[in-house]
């Protein structure tokens, strides 16, 4: 099943990547569909499958309504749950999700070498 592009219905998918911080290319490779695809999906040149909808609003953590543009960029879970500090070498780190703080532990270990 594919959605119409029209008047009606934008997908918002620029705006949640420039917001979650992912470009296109890394959507498409986690994905496991070419750059292109999703760079029709973000200038609404395509009309994407409601499997493909689900599962770019399940990669970026956003609800499908947001996706469409029904309500404004909210996290599926509450991030609220979870908040990390850490301090390295005197730098301070944050993050606001489990995601990240991973990214950010894979980064230190990296640094610590």
């Amino acid at each position: 099943m594919a959605f119409k592009t029209n008047s009606n219905i934008k997908i918002n998918l620029k705006e949640i990547l420039k917001e979650k911080g992912v470009t296109s290319k890394e959507l498409a490779e986690r994905l496991g569909v070419t750059s292109v695809t999703i760079s029709y999906i973000v200038t609404n040149k395509t009309a994407p499958s409601l499997e493909m909808l689900c599962r770019i609003a399940k990669e970026l953590n956003v609800k499908l309504s947001t996706l469409l543009g029904e309500e404004p960029l909210r996290l599926v879970d509450d991030s609220k749950e979870f908040a990390s500090f850490i301090r390295y070498k005197g730098i301070h780190y944050t993050a606001d999700t489990l995601e990240e703080f991973f990214k950010q532990v894979e980064e230190l270990k990296e640094i610590a070498r």
